[in-house]
């Protein structure tokens, strides 16, 4: 029997999002997997062996927010990895759930994936930055991926932050 329960997931600054509440699943033996395609798997972020899939919603609003998949283990070379789903016979854990009206009151307080990666950010700079590091722009994943000028042969790697700045995409982009 696979479990369910609520978690909360507290977005960092400079992001002003509310809290996420989030479903947390304890797998069981009968528990499947479905092959998904990956995002960008050159990225050094790409999710690995987890057991946890994620639904955001806003626990202010009660409205669905995105849709997100921890990925579990998969064909790399492919493109492709594979999420964990439930059994057919799954059940709910109230005692594990977070209490909609003040979530921080029974603890276990986490920090948003999205935050921590940068994802969060990137969408408030919509998609294009100039990183505060190295100071050069175009960016249009999480961490810059310019050389260093005083290091060539070193990439700068900063994932994109608060003292980050918004770029205009370069044209054809």
């Amino acid at each position: 029997m696979c479990t369910y329960y609520y978690l909360h997931h507290h977005h960092i600054a400079p992001c002003t999002r509310n809290i996420d509440i989030v479903v947390h699943y304890v797998f069981c033996s009968a528990a499947g997997t479905v092959p998904v395609q990956s995002v960008d798997s050159s990225s050094p972020f790409t999710a690995t062996n987890t057991a946890s899939t994620s639904v955001g919603a806003d626990y202010t609003s009660g409205s669905s927010s995105s849709n997100t998949l921890s990925a579990t283990s998969g064909s790399q070379d492919q493109g492709q990895t594979s999420v964990q789903t439930a059994c057919s016979n799954v059940y709910f854990d109230p005692s594990q759930s977070v209490d909609y009206s003040d979530p921080c009151a029974s603890g276990g307080c986490l920090t948003s994936p999205d935050c921590s990666s940068g994802a969060c950010r990137l969408e408030q700079l919509n998609g294009c930055w100039t990183c505060c590091r190295c100071g050069q722009g175009g960016n249009r994943y999480r961490w810059c991926r310019h050389r260093m000028r005083r290091s060539p042969d070193t990439f700068c790697y900063h994932v994109c932050c608060g003292d980050c700045t918004a770029d205009e995409p370069e044209p054809g982009m």
